[in-house]
């Protein structure tokens, strides 16, 4: 009966508007700073500025994947999201779920094939519940610092 009711509620984690917020906004900050200080000492050819280029691309390529909502659907789907994408996973396929070592940070999840990371808060209830839904739906999982 708790799964049927699990199911029923639909419990969705949403990280803190304010934790993403400042998390986005330092990597602004330290991409204008960057650009800043790279103009003032002058980039000296092409390579150096595709390069430099390259950094800032693929760093943000990243962090704009980074997750800040999970729920778990029906079948034991769950489904993440991010600013660039949704991604839907079994919770069999997970194998490691890993925790911050401080209170507010990034859960990663890891498949198979992907490493999937959460803004998260790891005291919220929501969240405890369904890292144990998930470790309910997948008794191998292995699970780090949570």
């Amino acid at each position: 009966m708790s799964q049927n009711l699990f199911q029923k509620e639909n419990q969705v984690y949403i990280a803190p508007k304010i934790y993403v917020a400042i998390f986005y906004t330092a990597l602004i900050i330290w991409t204008v700073l960057s650009i800043a200080l790279l103009n003032m000492k002058g980039l000296v050819n092409s390579v150096q500025f595709f390069i430099i280029g390259f950094i800032f691309i693929f760093t943000w390529y990243f962090s704009i994947g980074i997750f800040y909502q999970i729920e778990i659907k029906e079948g034991g789907i769950i489904e993440l999201k991010s600013i660039r994408r949704i991604l839907k996973v079994d919770a069999k396929n997970i194998v490691l779920i890993e925790g911050p070592h401080f209170p507010l940070g990034f859960l990663r999840l890891k498949t198979e094939q992907d490493k999937i990371y959460l803004f998260c808060m790891l005291k919220n209830k929501v969240l405890q519940k369904i890292l144990m839904e998930i470790g309910r739906l997948n008794p191998d999982i292995n699970f780090r610092n949570v």
